[in-house]
């Protein structure tokens, strides 16, 4: 406190550090954090948060399977270029990717079988 009677205000902060609780704990878990920001600071490693690691890990096998989809997306729109169209334009793109994959599964199903009988054939006659 200052004489004024005013509490401290960081440089660059809009709280006074009786609001925040990073400067002036005052219960247990405000303290924790305090500590692990301090961890942070000084160390430059990014501790978790034990009160956020109990969400983590009540997250349900749908919920991680959503997750993990939206990662791929994102991953998939990044790679190719894809975040910076419009949602009209991913749809036209996505369409001919997937009218692509879909000419490749059909050739695929209908050619291989016979292609790979006569390879067989033509590669047997050669040890024969």
């Amino acid at each position: 406190m200052s004489s004024s009677g005013r509490a401290f205000v960081a440089k660059g902060s809009l709280e006074s550090a009786e609001c925040n609780p990073i400067i002036h704990p005052k219960t247990l878990q405000d303290k924790i954090r305090r500590f692990i920001f301090l961890i942070e600071m000084n160390t430059g490693f990014y501790v978790l948060d034990p009160w956020e690691r109990k969400v983590a890990k009540n997250i349900g096998a749908v919920s991680m399977v959503f997750q993990s989809l939206k990662k791929l997306n994102y991953q998939y729109e990044v790679t190719t270029g894809l975040y910076m169209l419009e949602s009209w334009e991913k749809y036209i793109v996505n369409s001919v990717v997937c009218a692509g994959f879909a000419l490749v599964a059909y050739t695929t199903m209908n050619h291989l079988p016979t292609q790979s009988v006569g390879l067989l054939q033509q590669l047997s006659s050669y040890g024969a």
